[in-house]
């Protein structure tokens, strides 16, 4: 929830409150005078938030400000210009209970530490104030009330420090939560290309296969397997960073190539794979020409416009009990069967005889 949707949410309470001590609460002139006021301002507030939503800044400095100086004008009054007792018991009561919503609240607000300053000044106003009124009450003064300002600083100061407590346990558990999120990412994600590593890839493969066991009559899948001709000629004579570049080269070609239901990730080495849900060879054989099209578009990285080609190889699914290890093998032994037809003076793991 960002800081504009806090402040929409927040504002008509504060309005309803300012409302109720308004309209049901007359007897204090205090209170008959300022809450008015307030009810008028926090409806200004809301109204340039929907009119300027860009004022989110502003608005939540105004409340921020304008409730910390509302209280400490409060605490001043009640102490020194309330009559009885009674009178400055319930001013105290009444009203001071809502100070803990200011200190949460500065977390909503664009500068933190700017806020947080506020509230220490609050506070140390707050305190000042009632050792004012201590030491004016030493001889005369109601134990009562003076237990009543204690626990009122008290409370005060112990809210402020749980809200900064609550705060950092709150950061760190949304740092610990983007941690698990990376780690997560970085386990299924091929840090070089981005693409889903062979791992992700097992897996969606084999969600896949569910999926499609469930459907009746099951939908087809086909699994792709594809190794770069002329990759280790390109590493071996320009090096390992260029290699690199055209295997990022290669990565973001292929991720044209499929669907946005379909995956295509990055094995090992030079060796990528898809998936396809579809079963038709018509539809398998366009992929895999468009694979093989894309691939073979020149490179064009810092040491020159370079060349591979992709030599892919295919294996569908049956309608029931499929293996992703299966078809993994089944589509790397077509891949090198097409490698062994395109040149014919290579073996089955695809070096010269």
């Amino acid at each position: 929830m960002d800081q504009r949707a806090v402040l929409l949410l927040i504002l008509p309470l504060a309005a309803l409150a300012s409302l109720a001590a308004a309209v049901l609460d007359r007897r204090d002139p205090f209170d008959a005078a300022f809450y008015p006021l307030i009810l008028v301002g926090v409806l200004l507030l809301y109204g340039a938030l929907l009119w300027w939503p860009r004022a989110s800044a502003l608005v939540a400095g105004a409340v921020l400000w304008g409730f910390s100086a509302f209280f400490l004008i409060k605490l001043v009054y009640v102490l020194f210009f309330t009559a009885s007792p009674q009178a400055l018991a319930s001013g105290l009561s009444g009203t001071f209970f809502w100070t803990p919503a200011v200190f949460l609240f500065t977390f909503t607000t664009a500068n933190l530490r700017r806020g947080r300053a506020v509230n220490i000044s609050f506070l140390a106003a707050m305190l000042l104030l009632s050792l004012v009124y201590v030491a004016s009450e030493a001889v005369t003064g109601d134990p009562h009330l003076l237990n009543v300002l204690a626990q009122l600083n008290l409370a005060n100061l112990t809210c402020f420090l749980l809200a900064g407590v609550i705060h950092r346990l709150a950061g760190r558990h949304a740092a610990t939560a983007e941690y698990a999120r990376t780690f997560e990412r970085l386990a299924h994600t091929d840090v070089l290309t981005g693409l889903p590593n062979r791992r992700a890839f097992e897996q969606r493969v084999a969600r896949a296969i569910a999926q499609t066991e469930r459907q009746a009559p099951p939908a087809g899948l086909t699994v792709l397997y594809l190794d770069l001709n002329g990759f280790k000629q390109i590493n071996d004579t320009y090096g390992h960073e260029t290699g690199d570049l055209v295997l990022c080269r290669v990565a973001e070609r292929l991720r044209g190539v499929f669907r946005s239901d379909e995956v295509v990730a990055r094995l090992s080495g030079d060796e990528f794979a898809g998936l396809i849900l579809s079963g038709d060879p018509d539809v398998v054989q366009a992929v895999v020409r468009r694979v093989e099209l894309r691939v073979a578009e020149p490179i064009s990285v810092p040491a020159g416009v370079l060349h591979v080609t992709a030599s892919v190889g295919t294996s569908k699914a049956p309608a029931k009990g499929a293996e992703v290890q299966d078809l993994l093998r089944q589509a790397d032994a077509a891949m090198y069967a097409v490698k062994r037809r395109a040149r014919p003076d290579r073996g089955p793991d695809g070096q010269r005889r």
